[in-house]
């Protein structure tokens, strides 16, 4: 098997396909054992919402034969959404004949078989098929009361069964339809945006504001890293009986695009802490000082808990930061910096593709359904991209007693983009939550990313519940409790209580109460485990517990 190279492509027509499968599984028994089909499959060109016109079928190799019929002479895609479930199916049946994209993570992004490229849709629209109807407000919903007890090998699907397979390409194919209208026609919406945002200041001009320099990569790439998300220790596991407020910032990264000072151009290597940006590689001490909460992050450095922020080094320890962290460390930490590595400094400007998020804001704010969220995701999703890891590490699958497997693929290498420019939109997000954060102290409660939970009020002067970067109101509380991050449940002053907690599906949030919602809570079967089988995946219920 090999790992497929990913290339420009002609694509002639574009389809979203569906799978319903059953399997032999019982309680007791080993998934490797058992055996997994395909006994309902749906079929639709992209922008179709009638239903006359989707194509169905009751077993995988007919699915195969229509799609080897509508490839004759053209290439097509055809999207299935979770493409890791539904095309282990088809490559239990395409074994050899297949090539494949899959990630070091396991992420299929491509199946190529002949003319037939399977993509993924989740890697376009990421949510669930319930919620793009939702959002996108299209003409078909997911039906969501069906009956997903085994059926038969051989089983043929009823009317109302074919019709909630239907229902599922319908959302995806309308849905889908609106970004390909609007150019985003790539396999990731990542892609999709970059290529847009790239296309507003020039293709031209692109690369001369951020000429590509992979060595470079290589060496800023550690000062990369996500939002912060923390939770005030004084508030963790306990019940909050008053009133507090959770705000978000508008369109966080896309403010930050359009306001703050970013680089560009080609670095260059300077002696001393220039005036500008600069990302900076030093050898320090340093120890949080008291009444602020931390924000530096040690993942890779294993002699520290993964999951937590630093508060003090462990003897010397080697930090890469941007200028922006590397100012707010040397405000909130003690630091004894024992040498400077190197400092790279940078040319900036504002607004480069401030056009192109000015335009969208505008569309996204002004607009519902379909045409808010695709504006949403061309604005929100260009920057990932410009920071894409070029070390591409691959799956390649092999089949062990007539079960798939994964294994260690080859290592490829793409030509990095600027990873400085998302490295320094990620810093100033840090900045906008965790400055706020420590301007409250003990009224902090909790942040993700772009978020600030509190017992008072935000000053009138940074919150507007529309303006690009200012902060909204999204719900004033009654009732709380937070156990760790992503993981918290509020109650607001409309009686409505939601419930927060990664890796927990909502059926499972439907049983989670303030008595029982504690750290050691156990629910059993409420998450489902995915086991490769023979011919499929198969989905057995387990637990999901609350870990600290």
């Amino acid at each position: 098997m090999t790992a497929l190279k990913v290339k420009k492509m002609r694509v002639d027509a574009y389809f979203v396909a569906d799978f319903e499968t059953s399997n032999d599984w019982r309680t007791g028994l080993k998934p490797a054992e058992c055996r997994a089909w395909v006994w309902l499959w749906t079929l639709t060109k992209v922008g179709n919402v009638e239903r006359e016109k989707v194509e169905h079928g009751f077993d995988i190799l007919s699915f195969l034969k229509r799609c080897d019929k509508l490839s004759q002479n053209k290439t097509i895609v055809v999207f299935f959404h979770n493409l890791k479930y539904d095309g282990s199916y088809l490559l239990n049946v395409l074994r050899e004949e297949a090539e494949t994209l899959i990630d070091n993570f396991g992420r299929f992004y491509q199946i190529k078989w002949n003319n037939v490229y399977f993509w993924d849709s989740l890697k376009k629209i990421n949510n669930s098929v319930e919620r793009i109807g939702e959002s996108f407000k299209t003409q078909h919903r997911k039906i969501k009361d069906f009956d997903y007890s085994a059926r038969p090998a051989g089983y043929i699907a009823n009317a109302k069964e074919i019709e909630y397979a239907e229902n599922d390409v319908l959302v995806i194919s309308e849905a889908l339809s609106v970004l390909l209208k609007n150019g985003m026609r790539g396999m990731t919406v990542s892609g999709d945006a970059f290529k847009l945002a790239k296309n507003s200041i020039g293709w031209k001009k692109f690369p001369k504001l951020f000429p590509p320099n992979d060595e470079l990569d290589h060496l800023i790439r550690p000062a990369y890293f996500g939002g912060w998300v923390y939770l005030n220790p004084k508030y963790a596991e306990k019940e909050i009986n008053r009133d507090f407020f959770i705000y978000d910032v508008n369109s966080e990264y896309p403010a930050i695009c359009v306001n703050e000072l970013l680089p560009y151009g080609k670095p260059v290597f300077v002696d001393k802490i220039p005036r500008g940006l600069f990302i900076i590689r030093f050898k320090a001490l340093a120890k949080l000082k008291p009444g602020f909460f931390p924000f530096v992050s040690m993942k890779g450095n294993f002699r520290y808990e993964q999951t937590e922020l630093l508060t003090e080094t462990d003897g010397l320890e080697c930090f890469t930061m941007t200028s922006v962290d590397y100012f707010a460390f040397l405000k909130y930490y003690d630091v004894d910096i024992y040498k400077i590595e190197w400092i790279l400094s940078f040319k900036s400007a504002r607004g480069i593709f401030k056009d192109f998020i000015l335009e969208n804001y505008e569309i996204k704010s002004n607009s519902e359904g379909a045409v808010k969220e695709v504006a949403k995701l061309k604005m929100n999703s260009f920057t990932g991209r410009m920071a894409m890891n070029p070390e591409r590490k691959s799956k390649v699958i092999r089949f062990e007693d007539d079960v798939l497997r994964f294994c260690d693929g080859e290592l490829n290498f793409l030509e990095s983009i600027y990873t400085a420019y998302t490295a320094f939109i990620t810093a100033y997000g840090r900045r906008y939550v965790h400055d706020r954060a420590c301007a409250l102290g003990d009224d902090f409660i909790y942040s993700d990313t772009d978020s600030v939970h509190s017992f008072i009020e935000l000053p009138a002067g940074v919150v507007d519940n529309v303006e690009l970067g200012k902060f909204k109101l999204e719900n004033t509380c009654v009732k709380g409790k937070y156990l760790r991050a992503k993981t918290y449940m509020f109650t607001n002053d409309k009686g409505q209580t939601k419930v927060k907690c990664a890796g927990l599906p909502d059926e499972g949030k439907k049983l989670i109460t303030y008595d029982n919602f504690n750290v050691g809570l156990k629910l059993e079967g409420v998450k489902k485990q995915a086991h490769q089988a023979k011919g499929g995946i198969i989905l057995t219920p387990g637990p999901f517990q609350i870990r600290i």
